[in-house]
């Protein structure tokens, strides 16, 4: 069957997808919007005016991020799972079920993201609904709370995302071997990267702490998704059954040719 012979192949292009629309997603906000924080009451005009300079930008990065978040995070959640579940059935499926829980938070910010698009229009070109004016502050406030809601539900996906890692960390390191055995020091870098992204909710402390954490966490992620992408990719493909030998005829002899 194509799907079992392939599947450490199948895994791999899906994790080496996934880093690449990460990084994407990653230049694409950057060059959007910067490093203002909409949260920041002092920033979030600022923002809002970025996003609309550069609506290209910004729209095609949300969109990488979607369809990274809808498809791509979904198919390496179950590729990691169908290839390492024979070593513990258990803990494939909580890191399956750490990914999948991201992925679906991280839908919730996209959403919030394009509506963050939408206001940035409003605010600086056409104003808003009821006769609103644009540059009014009920859409500055309003893109404040949502700018709000979208850095929550990305780092509770973050969070998410950094359980199925321990997860499959855990189980790479420690599990009995199975068909497929990545390196265990892979799985170091797994739980480390888990720590360091649970860690990032210092931030609520230091923005500057937690800034420095998360973007270990992340370079985690990539190291990880990369590394095992391409391990993955040079494993060999599962070869069929070779058939059984012929038994021996009593006696010792060899079997009669036909």
């Amino acid at each position: 069957m194509f799907w079992a012979d392939r599947i450490n192949k199948v895994a791999g292009v899906t994790l080496l997808l996934l880093a690449l629309g990460i990084i994407l997603n990653i230049v694409f906000t950057v060059s959007a919007v910067g490093d203002s924080d909409p949260i920041e009451r002092g920033e979030i005009e600022e923002v809002l005016r970025d996003i609309n300079d550069n609506e290209a930008l910004f729209f095609l990065g949300t969109g990488f991020s979607i369809a990274t978040d809808v498809a791509i995070s979904l198919a390496a959640a179950a590729g990691l799972y169908l290839v390492l579940r024979d070593r513990s059935r258990l803990l494939a499926l909580f890191g399956f079920a750490g990914l999948i829980a991201g992925s679906i938070a991280f839908m919730a910010a996209d959403a919030s993201l394009l509506t963050l698009g939408v206001l940035a229009q409003d605010f600086v070109e056409e104003g808003g609904p009821g006769g609103i004016a644009a540059g009014d502050p009920v859409i500055l406030q309003s893109a404040r709370a949502v700018g709000a809601f979208t850095g929550l539900t990305f780092q509770i996906g973050f969070t998410a995302i950094a359980f199925g890692f321990l997860a499959f960390g855990a189980l790479i390191t420690w599990a009995k071997d199975g068909a497929v055995n990545p390196p265990r020091w892979l799985g170091a870098l797994a739980i480390l990267t888990a720590l360091a992204i649970v860690l990032s909710w210092l931030a609520a402390i230091s923005n500057d702490l937690g800034d420095l954490i998360f973007v270990i966490g992340n370079i985690g992620v990539l190291l990880f998704l990369i590394i095992l992408g391409g391990w993955l990719l040079m494993q060999p493909e599962a070869g069929e059954a070779s058939p059984a030998p012929s038994p021996a005829p009593a006696g010792g002899g060899t079997p009669l040719q036909p």
